[in-house]
Order: C-alpha cells, then structure tokens, then sequence
C-alpha cells in the first residue's frame, strides 16, 4: 500500500508544471492534475488514490479545518500559511513538497482553487495572527534540561511519552474531530508536520494543531506563567505522582520547581520582565523538542537528518 501511494505521488511529481497567467483558470487545471488524486475533485479528501496511501487520510477542504496555521486556535489560515504548507509539503506524511515542481504564482492559483471548497472562506472572517517570534536564542545544556522539566510539567508526556515516543498513557485513547483513532507524534523521528526549525515548532505550540487533540499551549502566556509559579505545589501535584515518571525524573522537576521565583517576587516583576521569564521557558521546550528529534533511529543519525532536513518535504524556515 506504502509503495503504491509513494509511487503514485512519484508520477504527479514527475509531471511538468503548467504555466500560469490567471489563477481562476489555472487553479483548478493545476488542482485536479496534481492534488484531485488523493483530495478529491470536490476537495473532500476522497480522491482515487486516498485509500491507497498510508498514513494520515488527505486533508478535507470542505470542512474548513486546518492544522498548519499562523493564526490562533479555531482561525483559518493565511493565504501564507496554505502556500507554505503546498510548497514544502507536510513531512512523514504522503504530501510531498511542491517547490520546485510549481512556482509561487502557481501555487498562489492552488490556493486560491482550496479556498473555494470551504464556505467560510467566502465569509470573509479575520483570524488574529499570531506574530512571529523576531529572534531565536541558542539551545544550551541548561535550556534543553529546563525543557525537559516544562515538556513534564505541562503534561506533554500524557500523549508524547515521557521520552517523547508517542507512547503516552492516553495515547491509545486519542481521537481526532472526525472520531478517527490518532496517534500522537514519535518526536525522536524528527519529522514534524508544520516544520522542524524552532520557528516552526514554536508556531505549532502557539497555534495548536485544529482538529486534533493537540491544543495552543503558548497562545495565552497564563497557561504557563503565573500558575506555575503561584500555584506550584498544586501545579506539580499530580504531574509528580505520576506513575509514568520515574523517580529522577521527580528529582528533576523538584530542583526546577524550587528555583522558580516566589509567587510575590514574580508579581513585583515588570510585566516584561515576566513576559521574558515565560518565553524562556517556551523556548527551553522548543530546544528540548528539537534535541529529542536527534535521539531517533540510527539510520536517521547516520544520513544526517535532523528535525530542518527531514527524508521528505521542506524543512527550510520561512
């Protein structure tokens, strides 16, 4: 089934790409001769080759849910974010990276052709656009073990695993907004649908991915700042007498916990000062996502794949 799909998806590659002059003319012809084929004529997900592929059904135009936003939870996407997403494809899945086979006019013309299968988009409605982060600060020993006490603390392990492998206690439990069985991300194997590089990963955790289980942690900055630090016991309560984390793993997070700043010390704070205390701790999560992404399988260390070079699509930063 795999190499049938792979196969498939070889030969629309393989195609030569039409020239483009109006998108209302060119976008369907480009639509139905390169994307029909697994999402459907109607852009319901149901095209010839859908059922052959393996992994992930194809996307669903109609329903108007995407998963690769820059917007906030529940918005729909920029014109930006649609054309990121075809350009550079969507990693361990059967959508592969347009760039190169079609031009930015091009892929604009496709686009605007998706856009017509969701009535939402005629609406007009405006999704806030969650901006992007201007400067990403190195990865450190420190901010990547910091990270790793977040990823715990914010119950990442609940679905991910506590070594991230996508083998959580609620796991088996996961379905998506169609009812459909999920597996949450293996994030040792690097490959991250919205984009490896840490701008990539921080807009996922900012924007959530819609129609998952998988919610916008950094959208709201009281998610991670002032209730860990105010409720802290309450906070690491029930995290510590987890069964899935081991005793170093409790160890770690005590030490954490108790370097934090009191409650009264953090609200004498400026409100930038806070503000920079919470993006740290975003970050030491993105750092240690990306340093699990370096822990997969040999094969993957051995042709020097990392979470911005995955096996297929792009991981450039845009």
């Amino acid at each position: 089934m795999k190499t049938m799909g792979t196969l498939i998806t070889l030969i629309y590659v393989g195609l030569a790409p039409l020239s483009a002059s109006h998108a209302s003319e060119v976008g369907p012809r480009l639509y139905n001769l390169y994307c029909a084929t697994c999402h459907g004529t109607r852009g319901d997900g149901l095209g010839e080759s859908a059922r052959l592929l393996a992994g992930p059904s194809p996307q669903d135009f109609t329903r108007g849910v995407y998963k690769f936003r820059s917007t906030l939870s529940g918005g729909l996407p920029t014109d930006a974010d649609l054309m990121r997403t075809v350009r550079r494809g969507i990693p361990g899945t059967s959508m592969p990276a347009w760039a190169g086979i079609l031009d930015d006019t091009q892929v604009a013309a496709v686009v605007a052709h998706i856009k017509g299968f969701s009535p939402r988009f005629a609406t007009r409605e405006t999704s806030e656009v969650i901006a992007s982060p201007k400067t990403v600060p190195e990865p450190t020993v420190a901010s990547i073990e910091r990270g790793r006490n977040v990823f715990l603390l914010m119950k990442c392990f609940l679905c991910h695993g506590t070594r991230g492998a996508g083998d959580g206690p609620d796991a088996p439990a996961l379905k998506d907004a169609r009812g459909l069985r999920i597996d949450p991300r293996d994030l040792r194997r690097g490959e991250f649908k919205g984009g490896g590089a840490a701008r990539d990963i921080f807009r996922t955790l900012a924007t959530g991915i819609d129609g998952t289980p998988m919610v916008a942690y950094f959208a709201n900055p009281e998610v991670l700042g002032r209730p860990l630090v105010r409720l802290r016991k309450a906070f690491s309560k029930d995290v510590l007498s987890h069964r899935a984390l081991n005793d170093q793993d409790r160890r770690r997070i005590e030490k954490f916990m108790a370097d934090l700043p009191s409650a009264s010390k953090f609200d004498d704070m400026e409100e930038k000062q806070q503000e920079a205390l919470v993006r740290g701790w975003q970050w030491d999560l993105v750092h240690y996502i990306r340093d699990l992404a370096g822990r997969g399988s040999w094969w993957r260390r051995f042709l020097g794949l990392t979470p911005s070079r995955p096996l297929f699509g792009a991981g450039k930063e845009e």
